[in-house]
């Protein structure tokens, strides 16, 4: 519970730092972060699983790091696309989904979670359940990628009409 407490107080003050330092990025930027904050929020479980059980405080310093660090990358980028891809009006119905979504998958995940740590008493090896939960994130990661790539290149394929043609003005003109 220390750990859930001290990540969620970095959380709550970092991430809204860093949506603001990405306010201005483009969509592109703005998934690459996401999938990066992604990647890193589950290797932050997976560090874990590489300390011994003597070195436990400094394994939980660092999954802590990492996990405050891969949500300031992930947490304000979810809410920028959702609103740059769905649009202004549509972006309340899209959180209710995204969180509906994520609500489901921590149910998911802790009923799973559990069932981990119960194979890993079983094997007397605890490192067992953070390394499974992080190797478990990993297809769900790359799904959430690959949905998004797809949804981003259908989005700039749409703000992009296909007869467009780019003809460059002379200096001083401006477009009609």
């Amino acid at each position: 519970s220390l750990y859930w407490t001290i990540q969620s107080a970095a959380v709550v003050f970092l991430v809204p730092l860093s949506g603001r330092l990405m306010k201005q990025w483009p969509l592109k930027s703005l998934f690459s972060a996401y999938c990066a904050g992604s990647v890193v929020s589950a290797a932050a479980y997976v560090s874990l699983g590489c300390f011994r059980p003597g070195d436990l405080t400094l394994g939980f310093s660092v999954m802590t790091a990492l996990s405050v660090v891969g949500e300031c990358l992930w947490a304000p980028c979810l809410g920028a696309l959702i609103i740059h891809l769905a649009g202004k009006r549509q972006a309340g119905l899209m959180f209710g989904i995204s969180n509906t979504v994520l609500a489901l998958g921590m149910t998911l995940g802790s009923s799973l979670g559990g069932l981990l740590l119960k194979r890993a008493l079983d094997l007397s090896y605890l490192p067992y359940y953070w390394l499974a939960l992080g190797v478990i994130c990993l297809p769900s990661l790359l799904a959430i990628a690959i949905l998004g790539f797809v949804s981003l290149r259908y989005h700039i394929r749409q703000q992009q009409p296909a007869d467009a043609v780019l003809v460059p003005l002379p200096i001083g003109v401006e477009p009609a």
